[in-house]
């Protein structure tokens, strides 16, 4: 029955690296085209949410490289997990918090 199991997860394994992924660069391209509308297209402005966007992918999984060497790798991924997370339902509720503006 091992087998069986680890001949399935490789198989998985397998197909999972050849499905393609989903192509999400016209989400991507929509919500760079409201930023850049809201403030004006300049090339500053695209060098600008680049950066940020990197910097947002890149530094946590950086940070997550070096926690994982001091930590352990099961640690740095449930917390590395729960943060994910949290900044999921932040997203979701965030809009809720807003406060009306006063006249």
């Amino acid at each position: 029955m091992a087998h069986v199991r680890a001949t399935a997860t490789s198989l998985l394994i397998q197909l999972d690296s050849h499905v393609p992924v989903v192509d999400c660069q016209q989400e991507v391209d929509d919500c760079v085209r409201a930023v850049l509308e809201s403030v004006g297209s300049t090339r500053k402005w695209i060098d600008v949410v680049y950066l940020i966007s990197y910097l947002a992918f890149s530094l946590p999984a950086v940070a997550a490289g070096f926690a994982a060497t001091s930590a352990g790798l099961l640690p740095t991924t449930t917390v590395y997990a729960l943060a994910v997370i949290a900044l999921a339902l932040l997203v979701l509720v965030a809009p809720r918090l807003r406060r009306p503006a006063r006249s």
